[in-house]
């Protein structure tokens, strides 16, 4: 992540080529596309099979480039593991909803050093939003007009 770029900065970027207004997604938002279309807690119909698309285990050593596995149905790669992915949801007594001013913002997705049972889409996480790690990433969601 971008030492410029902090996770609790609720500013709205610009897509160069459409102006389009970026940000977070919302947890309900990352799991929808996480799951593309399924309703299964993997993309895929199982765990096993799951890996095609995931990157995760002690074994990894670290992030990997993007775009190494399989992409989901929605075009999407890494949605499980290799990082953890921020969300506009904050936590607050359990629950997660979107708020600009929170003490703990929700991670979705696992990472490269999480156990596979983190990646299922409904798997939770939370950081303080000021942290930092090479656990930690964020992927952007972008209005469809």
């Amino acid at each position: 992540m971008s030492e410029n770029l902090r996770p609790q900065d609720e500013a709205h970027l610009r897509d160069e080529h459409d102006n389009a207004a970026l940000s977070l997604p919302t947890e309900a938002q990352w799991e929808y596309a996480c799951r593309a279309g399924t309703t299964t807690p993997w993309f895929a119909p199982t765990r096993a099979e799951s890996m095609k698309y995931a990157h995760t285990g002690h074994f990894i050593g670290g992030t990997v480039d993007a775009g190494t596995k399989e992409a989901n149905a929605f075009g999407l790669y890494d949605m499980h593991g290799n990082v953890w992915e921020w969300v506009a949801d904050c936590v607050s007594d359990g629950s997660s909803a979107p708020a600009a001013d929170c003490a703990a913002r929700t991670v979705k997705g696992g990472s490269w050093n999480a156990p596979a049972e983190t990646l299922a889409a409904e798997a939770r996480s939370t950081k303080a939003p000021t942290a930092r790690d090479s656990s930690t990433g964020f992927r952007v969601a972008r209005d469809i007009p």
